[in-house]
C-alpha cells in the first residue's frame, strides 16, 4: 500500500533510517505485515492478529531454555516475578525468603498447582529482549518494557481487563486462546481501571487460538482475556509500550507558563478559598487566564522536557560492548606509545 506523502507512517519510517539496532526488531517480528502498513492502519487504533504457521518465528527472541536460565540463575526478587491464579496474586511471602529473593522450588510448586509465572522487566535480563525494546522505542517514541508469562494447561492467569499501554503478544511456546473485545475506554488512564461491567453484552472482536510464532497487537483500552488449552503450557512475551500523551505536553506547557507569568502565580482571594464566590466570576477569570496562556504559548520548552524524559527512560540503541571499549582503549594506548617513542 502506498502512503500519502507526509503521512504519520511515512514520517516514522524515514526516522528509522537514522537508527540501527543489533538483534530482533519490531519490523522483523510483525512480518509479513509491513511496518509502514502497521503504523498507518493499526498503531494505537485497532487490534490485529498475525497467524503465520511459523513456530520458529521468535527463536531469535528467547527460548524456553533462556527463560529457565533467567528464573534459575538471575537471583530474582518479588519485583521481578509474581505468581497469579485466576486474576489473584499469590502473596509474595509465600514464595520468597526473608530478603525478598525468589525461592525457585516454591515457584515451581505453585506453577505445578496452576499458577501463572509472571516475569516483569525482562528487557533488563536478556539481550534480545533489550534489543527489541530499543527497536520499539525508536519506532514508536514510547517507553517500552517486556514481561514473560508462563501459564500451565487449562488455566487463566488474569480476568478480562484492558491495559494502560499498547501491547504486542508474542507466542513463544504452546498455545493460548485469546478473546479481544471492543474498546472499553479510548486512551484510558489509571482512573479508568476497576470492574468488568464493560464486557456486558459485548461479543469478542477476535476469538483465536495463538500458536507458537503467532502475534497479537492490542492497543490500550481494548478488553481482552486468555486461557490455555489442555494440550500444553503456554509461554508468551508481552512487549508493552507506554506512550507520552498530549496531556503531558499540555501540563509541561502550563508549568512553563506558570514560571514565566505572574498572572498564574497570583494567590487566590479568601472568598474563593471559602467557597463564597459566584462560579461565573471564577469562570470568567479562568477564561481570561486560558486566553493569556494560548496567546503566549511557546511549546518548545515543553517539547524539550518530554524529549529529555524519553531519552532518560529509554533503552540505548547501541551501547558499546566490552570488546569495543577494549579495542578503543588499546588503539589509544598504541597511539600514545608511538608519540612517546617519537619524543
Amino acid at each position: 500500500m502506498k502512503l500519502k506523502h507526509g503521512s504519520r507512517g511515512e514520517r516514522l519510517i524515514a526516522q528509522l533510517e537514522a537508527h540501527r539496532v543489533n538483534g530482533p526488531s519490531i519490523a522483523s517480528l510483525i512480518t509479513p505485515l509491513s511496518l509502514e502498513t502497521f503504523l498507518s492502519e493499526y498503531f494505537s487504533t485497532k487490534p490485529t492478529v498475525l497467524q503465520r504457521s511459523r513456530p520458529e518465528a521468535f527463536d531469535q527472541l528467547i527460548s524456553i531454555a533462556g527463560i529457565d536460565d533467567i528464573i534459575l540463575t538471575h537471583c530474582l526478587s518479588s519485583a521481578d516475578l509474581a505468581l497469579v491464579v485466576g486474576g489473584d496474586k499469590i502473596g509474595e511471602g509465600e514464595y520468597t525468603d526473608s530478603k525478598g529473593r525468589v525461592d525457585v522450588h516454591k515457584v515451581m510448586e505453585f506453577h505445578g498447582d496452576g499458577a501463572t509465572i509472571a516475569l516483569h522487566g525482562m528487557e533488563a535480563h536478556h539481550p534480545s529482549l533489550a534489543a527489541v525494546c530499543a527497536s520499539a522505542e525508536g519506532t514508536f517514541g514510547c517507553v517500552c518494557g517486556v514481561n514473560i508469562y508462563v501459564t500451565p494447561p487449562l488455566s487463566q492467569g488474569f480476568r478480562p481487563h484492558f491495559d494502560l499501554e499498547d501491547v504486542f503478544i508474542l507466542q513463544i511456546y504452546g498455545e493460548k486462546r485469546w478473546r479481544i473485545f471492543e474498546e472499553a475506554v479510548r486512551y484510558p488512564t489509571a482512573a479508568h481501571l476497576g470492574g468488568d461491567s464493560h464486557l456486558d453484552g459485548h461479543e469478542p472482536v477476535y476469538d483465536t487460538m495463538l500458536q507458537a510464532g503467532d502475534l497479537i497487537y492490542i492497543p490500550r483500552g481494548f478488553v481482552h482475556e486468555a486461557r490455555t488449552s489442555e494440550r500444553s503450557t503456554s509461554v508468551h512475551v508481552t512487549l508493552g509500550m507506554m506512550p507520552f500523551t498530549w496531556a503531558e505536553l499540555l501540563l509541561e506547557s502550563v508549568w512553563s507558563a506558570i514560571y514565566s507569568s505572574p498572572l498564574f502565580r497570583e494567590g487566590l482571594p479568601p472568598e474563593i478559598v471559602f467557597g463564597s464566590t459566584n462560579a461565573s466570576t471564577i469562570q470568567e477569570k479562568l477564561r481570561h487566564m486560558a486566553l493569556e496562556f494560548a496567546n503566549n504559548l511557546d511549546p518548545s520548552s515543553a517539547m524539550q522536557s518530554v524529549k529529555s524524559r524519553f531519552e532518560q527512560r529509554r533503552r540505548p540503541f547501541a551501547s558499546p560492548s566490552l570488546s569495543e571499549v577494549e579495542r578503543k582503549t588499546l588503539s589509544s594506548v598504541r597511539s600514545n606509545t608511538v608519540k612517546l617513542q617519537a619524543e
